[in-house]
C-alpha cells in the first residue's frame, strides 16, 4: 500500500496539466515542472531518510514523514499560484520518498532471502503499477472534476495510511529493537555523516550499485517519458478526450500484472542455485522485451493504424519495467541485507532513478514533437539495445565483481 501511494502521484498529476495552465497562465514547459518536481523530492529524500533509518529506526521515519506528506497535499491544493504549487509538490515527494525507500528495508529486515520474493514483488508492483495508473485515475478525476481534487485525494489516502501505519507497523529493524550499536562508527554526529553519504559512496564504488542503478534509471526515464508521449498520440494527433486518452495507460498496467503472474517461474530458478545473481533472470528477460516493445510501440503510432496496436506494445513496456525492477531490487537486497545496508543500496539506486525521471521529462515533449513518437520511441529503443547486456554481464560475472567489494561481504 505505501509504494502504491508514494508513486501514485507520479503521474496522477499530468492530466491536470491543461486545466492549470489555464488558471495560472504557464507555459507547457513550467507546466512540466510539475511532473519534474516529483522525482526531484525523490532523489532527494532516500538519500537522507534510508541511512536515518539505519541509524534509529524504520519506524521514526513514517511517522515523522507522512504527516508532513498531508500537510504539503494540503499547500498544493490551496496554492495560490504555480510557484507556491510547485514548492509544495517537491516536499511532497520529499517526504514521502522516505518511508516509500525505507519500506524496502523493512521487507529486508522481516523476511530471509529464500522467502523474500513475494514481499519484493508486492512492493515492487505497487509502485510500478501506481505510476501507470495515476494518469488514468487522475485523468478521470480532471475530467469529472477540477485538479484541486487530484491533491485532496491524495491528502485523504496518505491520512489514511498515516493512521494504519501508526497503529499497525512496529520497528523491525533489528539493532534499533535490542539497542545494537556499532562502537567502530564513533560519535553520534559521526554516525549520521557517514550513513548519509554511504549511498553516494556506493554509487561510485560499487560496480554492481552502479551499473544496475544507471539501467533502471533510464527504464524509470521512459516511463515519465510516457507521461508526454501518450497525451501526443493518443489527445493531440487522434483527438481523444482527457479521460479517454488516459486510459491506454492501463496496458502498461496490464503488462505489470503479467510480470508478476511470472514472478513464480523465475523464484523457483533462483531456488535451484541461490545466490543473488540468480535473482537477474526475470531482469535478463526484461531487457530482451523492452526494446522491442519500444520499437512496436514508435511505428503502430500513426492515427492511421489501430489505438490497439500501440495499446499492446505498452503492455511489453509495462511488463519488462517490472521484470527488470524485480530483478535488480532483489538482487541488491540479497547482496547488501547481510551488512545491514540494504536500504543505502535501493537509496542511491533510487536516487539515480529519479534523476532520470526528473530530466527525461524536460526533452521527451519537445523530442516527440520534433521526431514525431515513431523515431522518438525508436530512439529510446536503440539507446535499450545498448544496455541489453547489462543483466547478462552480472549473470555470468556478478560473483566475481561482488568477491572484491568490501561492502559486499557479510560482517
Amino acid at each position: 500500500m505505501l509504494s502504491f501511494i508514494g508513486f501514485l502521484p507520479a503521474g496522477y498529476y499530468a492530466p491536470a496539466i491543461p486545466q492549470m495552465r489555464a488558471e495560472f497562465g504557464v507555459s507547457l514547459f513550467r507546466a512540466t515542472l510539475g511532473i519534474v518536481m516529483y522525482p526531484v523530492g525523490f532523489t532527494v529524500g532516500p538519500l537522507l531518510a534510508a541511512p536515518l533509518s539505519e541509524l534509529y529506526g524504520r519506524r521514526i521515519i513514517y511517522k515523522v514523514c507522512l504527516p508532513l506528506v498531508v500537510l504539503s497535499c494540503l499547500g498544493m491544493a490551496k496554492a495560490r499560484s504555480f510557484d507556491m504549487f510547485l514548492v509544495f509538490r517537491f516536499f511532497s515527494s520529499l517526504f514521502i520518498s522516505g518511508p516509500f525507500t525505507v519500506a524496502g528495508g523493512t521487507i529486508s529486515d522481516m523476511w530471509p532471502a529464500r522467502i523474500r520474493a513475494p514481499a519484493v514483488i508486492l512492493y515492487a508492483t505497487g509502485g510500478n503499477v501506481a505510476a501507470a495508473f495515476g494518469p488514468v485515475l487522475g485523468g478521470i478525476v480532471c475530467y469529472y472534476t477540477t485538479w484541486h481534487w487530484i491533491f485532496w485525494s491524495q491528502m485523504i489516502y496518505v491520512g489514511v495510511l498515516f493512521v494504519l501505519v501508526w497503529f499497525f507497523v512496529p520497528e523491525t529493524y533489528t539493532p534499533k529493537i535490542f539497542a545494537i550499536t556499532d562502537k567502530s562508527v564513533g560519535t553520534a554526529r559521526q554516525k549520521i555523516i557517514t550513513a548519509m553519504s554511504r549511498p553516494v559512496v556506493m554509487i561510485f564504488t560499487e560496480p554492481i550499485v552502479a551499473a544496475v542503478s544507471a539501467y533502471l534509471a533510464f527504464v524509470y526515464g521512459l516511463m515519465f517519458c510516457s507521461f508526454s508521449a501518450y497525451p501526443i498520440q493518443f489527445k493531440e494527433s487522434r483527438g481523444w478526450n482527457t479521460r479517454d486518452a488516459s486510459l491506454p495507460f492501463l496496458g502498461i498496467v496490464a503488462g505489470i500484472f503479467i510480470a508478476v503472474a511470472m514472478s513464480p517461474f523465475f523464484i523457483r530458478l533462483y531456488r535451484k542455485n541461490p545466490v543473488p545473481e540468480s535473482r537477474l533472470y526475470n531482469a535478463c528477460l526484461g531487457a530482451i522485451l523492452l526494446p522491442i516493445s519500444l520499437f512496436w510501440y514508435g511505428w503502430t503510432s500513426d492515427p492511421s493504424i489501430p489505438a490497439i496496436a500501440s495499446v499492446t506494445a505498452g503492455v511489453g513496456i509495462g511488463c519488462s519495467l517490472l521484470l527488470l525492477f524485480l530483478g535488480i531490487t532483489d538482487l541488491l537486497v540479497e547482496i547488501y541485507t547481510p551488512r545491514g545496508i540494504a536500504a543505502s543500496a535501493l537509496a542511491a539506486n533510487g536516487a539515480l532513478r529519479t534523476i532520470a525521471a526528473a530530466v527525461f521529462p524536460l526533452f521527451s515533449n519537445q523530442m516527440f514533437h520534433k521526431l514525431g513518437t515513431n523515431w522518438g520511441a525508436s530512439l529510446l529503443g536503440f539507446i535499450a539495445i545498448l544496455m541489453l547486456p547489462i543483466p547478462f554481464v552480472l549473470l555470468r560475472y556478478g560473483a566475481s565483481i561482488r568477491a572484491k567489494s568490501r561492502l559486499a561481504q557479510p560482517l
